[in-house]
């Protein structure tokens, strides 16, 4: 038996929150494995299931394929708003693969005895997975830098909150995800994840820990920790983490026909903060 619950959301009043939530960086793993013990994170399209149903092969269709019961959700859930998310329990996983669009391919999975854990309905519920779609940016340096607008990041900021506010009595505290909206539709991975951990604070009462995959991103999970680390020691609100943000989209528009090789967004963070480290100490 699987069940879906819809939630919708209008608003939030977080910008004093502090940073204060834990995010654990993971080179090594998948969401749908080492992180099954989590709520998962479904990578969604605005219409759940995505290309499942036609030729669709990434993150979302995969997750699909392999727990064949979500397809349900494909029938009965309408397009998503941006102030929406969809919860899906209890979905059995009856397959692995290996590869990932062109090169997916269907493995074969033991498991042996049915030995999992149902609730009262008979729902699997060590399965939960959670559905947000991003946005959609293009490839070209004029698309892609709309992500950084300040109506950009909060809709994205809302769709996060959304999604990681709900929550059951049964619901994992933790989330598994990783990089959402940074494939095919253009996301860029620094912003994105620092969307995730700026939402995951502003659940209340409590935040909720992210376990972020980064799949074999080693670079990328190190400087990941890092900033969340330097951010979190440094006292920092979700609120002036936004403004680091659109500050950021808007030097980087401004100055990007002088200096195409942009900075990276965590390094101009870090140096935004070693530079008021300075000026305060002088």
């Amino acid at each position: 038996m699987v069940a879906l619950k819809r939630y919708d959301f209008h608003g939030t009043d977080g910008e004093s929150a502090p940073l204060d939530g834990h995010l654990t960086a993971l080179c090594d793993g998948r969401i749908e494995d080492e992180g099954a013990t989590h709520t998962q994170m479904d990578f969604a399209n605005e219409f759940i299931g995505g290309g499942v149903l036609g030729h669709g092969a990434v993150q979302e269709e995969i997750r699909f394929l392999i727990c064949p019961e979500l397809v349900v959700a494909c029938l009965i859930c309408e397009r998503m708003d941006d102030n929406e998310a969809i919860l899906l329990m209890g979905a059995k996983r009856f397959s692995d693969y290996r590869g990932y669009c062109d090169t997916l391919r269907w493995v074969y999975r033991k498991y042996g005895d049915d030995n999992t854990k149902r609730d009262s309905m008979g729902r699997a519920i060590d399965t939960e997975l959670l559905a947000i779609d991003a946005l959609c940016f293009g490839s070209t340096m004029d698309f892609w830098s709309d992500q950084f607008d300040a109506d950009a990041i909060k809709r994205e900021l809302l769709k996060a909150y959304v999604g990681f506010s709900l929550q059951t009595p049964e619901s994992p505290h933790g989330i598994s995800t990783g990089n959402w909206g940074c494939g095919a539709f253009g996301g860029d991975m620094e912003l994105k994840s620092l969307i995730q951990w700026m939402a995951a604070c502003l659940v209340k009462p409590h935040s909720r820990p992210l376990f972020y995959y980064t799949f074999g991103n080693e670079r990328f999970s190190a400087a990941l920790q890092h900033l969340v680390h330097v951010l979190r020691v440094r006292c920092v609100a979700v609120g002036t983490l936004y403004h680091m943000l659109v500050e950021y989209g808007h030097e980087m528009r401004s100055n990007f026909r002088l200096r195409p090789r942009r900075q990276r967004l965590f390094r101009w963070i870090l140096h935004q903060i070693l530079d008021n480290d300075a000026n305060w100490k002088e």
